[in-house]
């Protein structure tokens, strides 16, 4: 598992591809009590963000894209930030 926090208390984590074979790429998000399913494109899969946690998520995501790409692929959990 992929975790890391660092954008204002957003906690963000990531299984590899065999933990979640059928899933397009994505990243977990929790922050302020609420969880979110984040795509590599920003957009929220499943559950919610607060509108300024979701603005600050999708924008890493898209400033991330590339290695996030990799490290999905790369078949083993790692650790961002914590």
């Amino acid at each position: 598992m992929l975790s890391f926090r660092g954008i204002h208390s957003i906690v963000v984590t990531m299984d590899s591809v065999e933990a979640d074979p059928y899933a397009p790429p994505h990243i977990h998000v929790e922050c302020e009590g609420r969880k979110a399913m984040v795509g590599f494109d920003g957009r929220i899969l499943f559950g919610a963000l607060s509108p300024k946690a979701e603005s600050k998520v999708k924008k890493w995501v898209l400033n991330h894209g590339p290695e996030l790409t990799a490290m999905w692929y790369a078949k083993k959990p790692v650790i961002l930030l914590q």
